[in-house]
């Protein structure tokens, strides 16, 4: 560099210093007009990139790497521009160009890296970042960089540990404390996670990013109240307030605050994209599934979320069969094939139908786990976690399904990435009470209980349906026995469902039978019951309803499964919840041998345990109007002979009848796929 160009390079950059950008572009300008250098070119660019003028910026580097090729700082610079523009292939192109020079420095490595993590190639990725640490081994964003691609292979145990020795060699970094709680919520360890980003959200005043994993995290440890007041916080931050709405509305839910989370997605953030306002209008529809006792209002509000999803995706568009094969290829897409509830009910059908056709499955779950991998024992596993709605769809379309089950419906995100449709006949089943509101779903898998034949008119498919439960339930190994029912010198009613199903009407009918039944007493179980506030708000409508608080006994579901279901022994019926029934629960006590009344509605959501009730040979304990619910309560809780006798009959009924037939499910649902022309055998 001659003595000219660095007297004009040491002005340009004084001016720059003091944020004079204009006189720094003019300067660098005049100068360049006596000398064409790559320098000087650099530092334009550089002077450019100040002054967000990133197309010329572009130029300016692009003019610097043509004079003088073998400059690394120009193509680094020029990576950083491409990479800022989302040219993910080019920028890691003038970085490797900068890397095979002399005088390449950790910087370009380390950029290297970040290019190759969000153009998602993690294994290369992880390689720039080991050898930006092996430079650099304090450096922190080298080590935060490696912790990403790791993660990103599937190695999120060692990301996790990446992340702690980073932490022991500077305790107080920030960053990482927050990535560490990020890594630890993905795992599944949220009471690890908690103290991390507790201290990271301190540190960081308050970033988004970091509040809304703290907020989860909390909303994962059940401290509601505060979850609450960070994602309202969030909601009015740019860019995450997608993320903060879908977090809050959950939290609502919890809560049981519908009719807060209806409104509240009724009005999508406005730089929401149009797939977000896909899944928030969903999940408002989940809402209403708990607010609407009839049928009609909730069909039609499915079917105006179905237009939206056609009016952006477009018209279903028929497919056609696939050559006969051996067996017919069905596949099951859901974000539950992990240590869910979901798992119970879909195990043993699933090994009963791998008997009779291929199974492919289809996981969207981004916390795999070691019942997703038994899950890939049973039939062939697709992990989709964290992949986008055209990587989804192409991965199903690629295996030529005869049938495709979505088993999520609107309490997940795959519902509408199934329209237009993926395969020649489409299901829904098992996870979502309700109608889908989409031309591309044929049939509902149901049985006559749930959908009643005449009941097709408030659904947009039509309904497959069984003469038997659509149900089977293999409870978890270590289920504890049934205990007998137990002497009282009064009755113990109990309702183990989630808070998010206490309606005003359920509220009604606790209050009706507490009245009904002077010295009995109610024990409800929820997980949001460990915040105090959240207990006083409960006992507070239970007041308002003529309930004093020494009639009812709140406590929080706990995360040992044994531990809960044992605590069945202490009450003497289950009532369930309305309008949105239990099914697990409801299934827990049965095998728990608690007997369980019901109050059947108009929708299908309220309908469910009519069928699993009928399943045990007690139809009887299905009440259709408010009266009768109580009545039945009241009725059993005094009829001691028949308690004992259901605390040993009911066991048996869900090991021995239809909700214990896996096998005797699977033929059914064939049966009626072959029935349907969607399947042959």
């Amino acid at each position: 560099m001659t003595t000219f160009e660095e007297d004009a390079a040491a002005r340009t950059r004084a001016l720059l210093g003091e944020g004079r950008l204009d006189e720094a572009e003019r300067e660098c300008r005049a100068s360049l007009e006596r000398s064409e250098s790559a320098y000087l070119f650099n530092l334009l660019g550089n002077v450019l990139v100040r002054r967000e003028r990133p197309l010329e910026a572009e130029a300016a580097f692009s003019r610097a790497v043509s004079l003088d090729p073998s400059m690394a700082r120009a193509h680094n610079n020029l990576g950083n521009l491409l990479f800022s523009r989302g040219l993910l292939d080019a920028a890691i192109s003038e970085y490797e160009r900068a890397l095979a020079l002399p005088g390449a420095t950790a910087t370009t490595v380390l950029n290297l890296g970040r290019a190759l993590l969000a153009r998602h190639r993690f294994t290369a990725a992880r390689g720039a970042f080991e050898r930006a640490l092996a430079m650099a081994q304090d450096d922190a964003r080298a080590r935060l960089g490696l912790a990403r691609a790791l993660r990103g292979e599937g190695s999120i145990s060692q990301a996790i540990d990446v992340l702690k020795e980073g932490l022991d060699r500077a305790p107080g970094d920030a960053t990482l404390t927050a990535e560490l709680g990020s890594m630890l919520l993905d795992a599944g360890r949220h009471e690890l996670a908690l103290p991390h980003l507790e201290r990271a959200f301190v540190a960081l005043r308050g970033e988004p990013a970091v509040a809304l994993n703290l907020a989860q995290a909390l909303e994962r440890d059940a401290l509601l109240i505060r979850a609450k007041a960070i994602y309202e916080e969030v909601c009015a931050i740019p860019r995450h307030a997608v993320a903060a709405t879908t977090g809050l509305a959950a939290v609502l839910f919890e809560l049981g605050e519908h009719e807060a989370a209806v409104e509240l997605l009724s009005s999508p953030p406005a730089d929401a994209t149009d797939e977000e306002r896909i899944r928030l209008a969903s999940a408002r529809l989940f809402h209403l599934d708990h607010l609407l006792e009839r049928g009609e209002e909730l069909q039609r509000a499915h079917a105006a979320w179905g237009l939206k999803v056609q009016t952006i995706h477009g018209d279903d568009v028929r497919r056609a069969r696939h050559s006969r094969r051996r067996r017919p290829r069905i596949g099951f897409l859901s974000a539950d094939l992990r240590n869910h509830v979901v798992a119970r009910f879909l195990f043993g059908l699933l090994r009963a139908l791998a008997s009779h056709v291929e199974l492919v499955l289809f996981s969207t779950t981004p916390t795999p786990d070691h019942l997703t991998d038994a899950f890939a024992a049973i039939g062939l596993l697709h992990t989709l976690g964290g992949v986008d709605r055209d990587g989804v769809r192409r991965t199903i379309e690629a295996q030529e399904l005869d049938v495709l089950v979505e088993l999520g419906g609107h309490t997940g995100d795959d519902l509408a990435r199934v329209h237009p449709r993926l395969a020649p006949t489409q299901l829904i089943y098992l996870g979502y009470p309700g109608t889908s509101g989409l031309p591309s779903i044929d049939y509902r898998l149901t049985d006559r209980w749930v959908d009643p034949p005449g009941q097709d008119g408030v659904y947009t498919e039509a309904a497959l349906r069984l003469d038997r439960t659509a149900w089977c339930y293999e409870p978890p190994g270590f289920f504890p026995p049934a205990s007998p029912a137990r002497p009282r010198s009064a009755p113990v009613f109990g309702c183990f469902g989630r808070l998010s199903k206490y309606s005003s009407h359920q509220l009604d009918l606790f209050a009706s039978v507490l009245r009904e039944s002077p010295r009995s007493l109610l024990v409800m179980r929820a997980r949001p019951f460990r915040e105090p506030e959240t207990q006083e708000a409960v006992l507070a409508k239970l007041r308002a309803r003529g309930v004093s608080a020494d009639r009812v006994k709140l406590v929080s579901w706990v995360d040992d499964l044994r531990e809960a279901q044992t605590a069945y022994a202490d009450v003497d019926v289950v009532l369930d919840t309305f309008p949105y029934h239990g099914t697990t629960t409801t299934c827990d006590a049965l095998l728990a041998g608690r007997p369980v009344i019901s109050l059947r509605g108009d929708q299908p959501a309220s309908r469910v345990a009519s069928s699993l009730l009928a399943a045990v040979d007690c139809d009887d304990l299905v009440a259709t109007d408010d009266a009768g619910f109580v009545e039945r309560a009241v009725a059993l809780s005094a009829d001691r002979q028949r308690l004992e006798h259901l605390a040993a009959a009911l066991p048996r009924a869900m090991r021995e009848g239809t909700l214990g037939d896996a096998r005797g499910l699977a033929q059914a649902i064939l049966q009626a796929l072959v029935e349907a022309k969607a399947i042959a055998l």
